[in-house]
Formats: C-alpha cells, structure tokens, sequence
C-alpha cells in the first residue's frame, strides 16, 4: 500500500515543488506451509523528494533530491546454514535493515545539448560479509558508500540520432571498508577497485515516433527481490 502527495509553486523565475510517498509493505513468509516470523516482515516509509528548476536566458536547470529505498530479497534474511564445503557454510541475517538511497541530481540543457550530475548517497547497504567459523555475524561492521555520476546528451537530425557521454563514479569513491571481530583478532579490510568507468554511445533511430511511458510499476521491483 502506498500514497504519495506532491506540491508544486511558481516564484517568479523559479519552479519549486516538494513530495512526500509513503508505502506500508507487509509479507509472511512461508515455510512448508509453516509461518516464520523471523523472516516476515512489516515496512513503514516515509520517502521526501524535492525540487527546484528555473531558465535562465536560454539554459534550463533543474536541481531535485528524491530519496528510495532497496529491500533485501525474500531469501537474504533466511538464517538456514546451508553447506557449501567442509570450509564454507552459508547464511541469511534475519536482522538485515533495508539499504536508504540518496540521490541528488541536477541537470542542464542548452539547445540540443543535455548534461546530468548525480550524486548517490547509501546507507545500511547489504553486503555479504565472512566470519570464521563460530564467530558471530553481529561483530562485523561495513562502511557506507557514495559515488558522483555525470551524463552529458546531444540529439541531431530531429532526434534521429544522438551522442550520449556518462562518466560513473568520477571520484572512484564507490568502495567498501570493513571490520571483522572475532574473539582477540581485529581484521581490517579496505577494498579498492577502479570502479570509474567512460562510456561512449551512439545511438540512430529509425521511423522516429512520439515518446511513450516506459515506467516500471510497484510491483516489478519486488519481482526483483526474489
């Protein structure tokens, strides 16, 4: 279930609008036919978003915030130990918070040109993590991660073809940082990967039409989580 609100004002130049979502998602899990509370769930969010967007001679700005979140899947907060090797055992954490996005944005256009700076912000993100044997899975402790996008759009020969130029994770600064503690040994592990990546794309048309709703509902996103 789920309600959103949003209100929008004109001053002068500027265009400024707020919105508010909320969603009540419920779920029991079952097991042979058996409920498990341990791996049912009850969410409740709140999601603000905002916005503002002016001209200025010939360029247009937007700037907005929007703030989401991504739900574990069905099987994560499974506590089953499952057995991979005689070294490896698997399993869920039934205590698994949902992963907070934040998002700014703001982009521009000029003419034909578009340009696009994204910033995403994630809090309580699932990862998976390993522990020895024993040890306790509440004892380990990863970092939260953000990373800066840019997008840059430029459409000829009415709309026909376009240029698209995306540089994602500009800082490099979508990396993770984790502590494990077992007993009297502290383990520090700082993963750095190159995760900035320069794409290049060249799109052409044929038989060009009026743009259609592509959106995604509700429902596809918890198709997703299993």
């Amino acid at each position: 279930m789920a309600g959103f609100v949003r209100v929008g004002r004109r001053f002068g130049m500027w265009q400024v609008g707020a919105g508010l979502r909320y969603e009540h998602v419920a779920f029991d899990y079952l097991e042979n036919g058996q409920l498990r509370y341990d791996m049912s769930r009850t969410y409740d969010n709140i999601f603000p978003s905002a916005s503002v967007s002016t001209m200025i001679r010939s360029v247009q700005l937007a700037l907005s915030y929007t703030h989401k979140t991504q739900r574990p899947s069905y099987s994560a907060p499974d506590g089953t130990i499952d057995y991979i090797n005689r070294f490896t055992f698997e399993v869920g954490n039934p205590w698994l918070k949902p992963e907070k996005i934040h998002n700014v944005q703001l982009s521009g256009a000029w003419s034909r040109f578009f340009g696009q700076l994204a910033y995403t912000y994630k809090k309580d993100p699932v990862l998976n993590t390993t522990v020895p044997c024993g040890g306790n899975g509440e004892n380990a402790h990863g970092s939260s991660s953000s990373y800066v996008n840019v997008k840059f759009y430029k459409a000829f020969f009415n709309n026909s073809f376009s240029v698209t130029l995306e540089a994602n994770d500009i800082f490099n600064r979508n990396m993770r940082d984790f502590t494990f503690y077992s007993r009297d040994v502290t383990i520090a592990k700082s993963l750095r990967m190159t995760n900035r990546t320069f794409l290049l794309t060249l799109q052409y048309t044929f038989n060009v039409t009026r743009d259609r709703y592509k959106g995604r509902g509700a429902g596809s996103r918890e198709l997703e989580r299993f």
